[in-house]
């Protein structure tokens, strides 16, 4: 009887975030369409930064520890003017969301993961002083994790290795492996995206960008296989540089 709660809590669970998926995939679309089809001042732009991510995983092995990694940002862009302090961006490009493992002893694992990166939301523009703008969005994000590498060191158990004292004790290798996605993959990523951002105009049509930003996973990283799976979430801030041109 209890299984059966959990496995009908875990189900109705997964059709939440369905129908939250689908949510979603709607408003990027219309968001991009929209984009495309205005006819308003748009701004076009490339950045690139550092990205900090953690997963967000209970471990049931207390032995195990995980750390955050660093990685890279970078996309194009694109800013529709919709009125003095209001307008819709999009981001497209790559982005790393890294991590590693390590346990008590020296084994451990880093683990890099690359994504093309959909964000669309709705960015609001305060002017602070002469030449420089503070804003701040909010809104979605669809990824689609393209690859992975493992490196790190790992125990050999074809491979022994004795002390002067004549013990036997397994050998710790390196390891460095492109990750081979599996059916359990969840390659498909979505979820929240928050940014903060000071503008500075270097001349009329130009201006270059600082910004932070923060993308909160609403997807597991791996497919529900059991009513008992412990979900994973990317957790990922980065910042980022970036240079701006005015289109009218």
């Amino acid at each position: 009887m209890m299984s059966h709660i959990w496995y009908t809590l875990f189900k109705d669970s997964h059709m939440v975030q369905m129908n939250l998926h689908n949510y979603l995939y709607s408003v990027l679309l219309i968001s991009l369409i929209y984009i495309s089809k205005a006819n308003a001042q748009t701004n076009i732009g490339i950045d690139a930064g550092v990205t900090n991510n953690s997963l967000s995983f209970y471990a049931s092995n207390t032995n195990l520890i995980l750390k955050s990694r660093q990685g890279y940002l970078t996309n194009i862009s694109i800013n529709h003017i919709l009125n003095k302090w209001l307008c819709l961006e999009a981001g497209p490009g790559v982005i790393q969301k890294n991590y590693s493992i390590t346990n008590t002893t020296e084994i451990y694992q880093n683990i890099n993961n690359t994504y093309l990166n959909f964000p669309v939301s709705m960015k609001v523009t305060l002017k602070a002083v002469n030449r420089i703008n503070f804003n701040g969005s909010i809104g979605g994000y669809y990824s689609y994790w393209i690859a992975s590498m493992i490196n790190g060191i790992a125990p050999n158990v074809f491979e022994l290795s004795s002390n002067s004292e004549g013990f036997e004790s397994i050998k710790l290798e390196t390891i460095k492996d492109d990750h081979s996605f599996t059916k359990q993959d969840n390659r498909k990523e979505w979820g929240w995206v928050a940014k903060l951002a000071l503008d500075y105009r270097i001349v009329n049509s130009i201006y270059s960008s600082i910004k932070l930003h923060y993308y909160g996973s609403l997807s597991d990283q791996q497919k529900l296989v059991t009513g008992f799976q412990t979900p994973r979430y990317n957790k990922t801030s980065a910042i980022s540089v970036g240079i701006y041109q005015i289109f009218n």
